[in-house]
């Protein structure tokens, strides 16, 4: 098996099997093991039908995050325009109370001035 100390090296074919016909006991072990995929697949890899399906679940929840982002700038769009709503009701109002003040201000300017005006 080793010549000149160096050990000889065993070729495998796609499937890991030793072209010369020898099977070794790991890959027996490989054939029993329930890892997924076929048997000479390690612990480790995955087949296309496992990644597949666990790229469609995280798909699926990208969408359902997705969703509920969408749902949340909604509300938060909702209860800022209700803010400018209210700010805009209070602004109006002040408006209102100010035009009648103004107005009260210059009538009694008016009657002052006009009161002055018989007297003198």
């Amino acid at each position: 098996m080793a010549q000149n100390g160096v050990p000889q090296l065993k070729l495998l074919d796609k499937q890991n099997r030793h072209l010369d016909g020898e099977v070794s006991t790991d890959d027996t072990m490989k054939s029993q093991s329930s890892d997924g995929g076929d048997g000479t697949m390690k612990k480790d890899y995955v087949t296309h039908e496992e990644l597949n399906h666990a790229v469609d679940n995280l798909s699926n929840e990208i969408k359902l995050s997705h969703k509920d982002m969408e749902m949340g700038f909604s509300n938060i769009d909702s209860k800022i325009d209700s803010k400018f709503e209210q700010i805009n009701t209070k602004f109006e109002q002040q408006k209102v109370w100010i035009l009648t003040s103004a107005f009260s201000v210059i009538t009694l300017i008016c009657t002052i001035v006009g009161l002055l005006i018989k007297i003198l």
